[in-house]
């Protein structure tokens, strides 16, 4: 008698399956019934209940169920129809896992370009995580993304305080694009105004030429400097402004995985 995978865990209601065979080397071929032991789960159905060995080794299954968070340990047990009524057990477990979380505060205001934080409260049934909890975020609004301290539960883990935090991004302002302009004549500006000092009839004209040289840029750009908006809008200044996190109210889902066992949860997030 030999199950190929003995230790199960599975969640409250859905089932799982252990998978076993029989074999013999000697020939035997009586018929054999297969059933669980005491101490097996509510549900505990073995299919086909009664076959007979192969030396290639018959197959069979047996689903288990529950509908309350438990570990099962108990035995398969095939029993020969032979005269000598020869018995063969393995034993098997199987785990019934769950666990909850809540979400603190519910709701988050904050303006765009700061973070709304929020505390997992992660409860284990039966004490302790037999496996490993991952999470993640889902509805986040476009540039906005989240992260969570610690960024993972351990298996064995027990009762653990999640930190959610929520990150949105603030507009960035348009940059005027002339400076650059300007700065090429700085140097040439201070030698002129150096002469000026010891050829005062000049110093008129370098003044107008200053004059001219700071106009001369907006001369060619429509009267603007800047750009309005992060779409290439504004009065033509060809600046680079970045839309932030669009203001409003947000749905958004925050969902924790331990192996096959997943919950989900919603909080608010209200950008200013």
């Amino acid at each position: 008698l030999t199950i190929t995978n003995p230790a199960l865990t599975g969640v409250v209601n859905p089932a799982s399956v252990f998978n076993g065979s029989l074999s013999t080397a000697n020939g035997y071929s009586s018929s054999v019934s297969l059933s669980c032991g005491t101490g097996a789960p509510p549900t505990c159905t073995v299919s086909p209940s009664t076959l007979t060995p192969s030396a290639g080794g018959t197959a069979f299954t047996v689903t288990v169920q529950s509908n309350v968070t438990q570990n099962y340990s108990f035995n398969i047990v095939a029993q020969g129809s032979d005269v000598l009524a020869i018995s063969h057990s393995s034993t098997v477990s199987f785990q019934i896992f769950d666990f909850s979380f809540t979400v603190t505060p519910d709701s988050q205001k904050v303006p765009a370009g700061q973070s709304a934080k929020y505390t997992l409260d992660m409860v284990p049934d039966g004490g302790k995580f037999v496996t490993a909890v991952n999470f993640s975020c889902a509805n986040l609004p476009v540039k906005t993304s989240c992260s969570f301290n610690p960024p993972q539960i351990i298996a064995g883990g027990g009762e653990t305080p999640v930190q959610l935090n929520i990150s949105t991004t603030a507009a960035t302002a348009a940059v005027r694009q002339h400076t650059s302009f300007l700065y090429a004549f700085w140097l040439p500006l201070v030698a002129f105004s150096f002469l000026s000092i010891k050829m005062p009839h000049i110093r008129r004209k370098i003044l107008l030429f200053v004059a001219l040289l700071m106009v001369l840029p907006h001369l060619g750009c429509g009267g603007g400097g800047l750009q309005g908006n992060g779409n290439g809008g504004g009065n033509g200044g060809g600046g680079n402004s970045q839309p932030g996190t669009t203001p409003g109210t947000y749905i958004i889902t925050v969902t924790a995985a331990a192996g096959s066992v997943t919950h989900s949860s919603t909080m608010t997030l209200t950008v200013q």
